[in-house]
């Protein structure tokens, strides 16, 4: 099947392994939603189903990952595709209030039974119903959905009806500059009141990868904090036998 193909060039199984590198920008929500759903189009027109999608006037951008909300994106038009029955209709929905863009996919297929609905998040679950037994797959997609979600902080809802359809619905925050600036630059976050209490600190980190140290350094630049780092057991037990650390992560 070709979508199958196609979702499975996006999906990356490493990120369920939590080893996928997240890289956070300022994103362009709307454009994102355009392009992919331009991007499933063809396969939902092969089974007679469109897409309807309604954007705010004003383009919402957000903080995220592009790589992993657009597979989260595909993910979802797929599974909307997948389960919908053939001439009806998804709609794509992204309205802006104040800080938030609340993103819903309601779908016109069978449902899911009320007592599958907490498991459809699992990893190789898949709801069965008259239908949608016979519907191929391994049941990661909405697993994947939810890893990602959760990297970002992100929370998503569910609600099906038997015979009506499934709506999801993700509540995106808006971008802020200042936000930003804290995850690019940590180490302004710190006031010089808490950088004082922090006088003499000692933080140990089991842990050499580059980016973590980096990440921690800027975080209590211009302090008087001590940071150890080294994932050698060994060097670690020495460590916390000869330094004290206040804390270790």
């Amino acid at each position: 099947m070709r979508l199958n193909g196609m979702v499975n060039k996006v999906l990356d199984l490493s990120k369920l392994r939590g080893n996928y590198p997240y890289s956070f920008e300022k994103l362009n929500l709307s454009e994102l939603l355009r392009e992919n759903v331009d991007f499933i189009l063809p396969e939902a027109e092969k089974k007679g189903i469109s897409f309807k999608l309604t954007l705010p006037k004003k383009d919402f951008f957000t903080l995220g990952d592009r790589n992993s909300i657009i597979q989260v994106f595909i993910n979802l038009f797929s599974n909307s595709i997948k389960y919908s029955r053939s001439n009806t209709a998804v709609n794509v929905t992204l309205n802006a209030k104040g800080k938030k863009g609340i993103l819903t996919i309601q779908d016109s297929g069978e449902g899911i039974p009320k007592n599958q609905v907490p498991n459809i998040f699992k990893r190789f679950y898949q709801a069965s119903s008259s239908e949608t037994t016979k519907s191929e797959g391994l049941g990661i997609g909405l697993s994947i959905v939810k890893e990602v979600l959760l990297k970002h902080n992100l929370n998503i809802k569910v609600e099906s009806k038997e015979g009506e359809g499934t709506r999801f619905e993700i509540i995106f925050l808006a971008f802020e500059k200042n936000l930003f600036e804290f995850q690019t630059k940590p180490g302004d976050f710190l006031s010089s009141k808490i950088k004082k209490k922090l006088s003499g600190f000692k933080l140990l980190l089991g842990d050499d990868d580059t980016e973590t140290n980096t990440f921690f350094k800027s975080i209590f630049k211009d302090s008087d904090v001590t940071i150890f780092s080294t994932c050698n057991p060994n060097e670690i037990i020495e460590i916390i036998t000869n330094e004290k650390p206040d804390i270790a992560l």
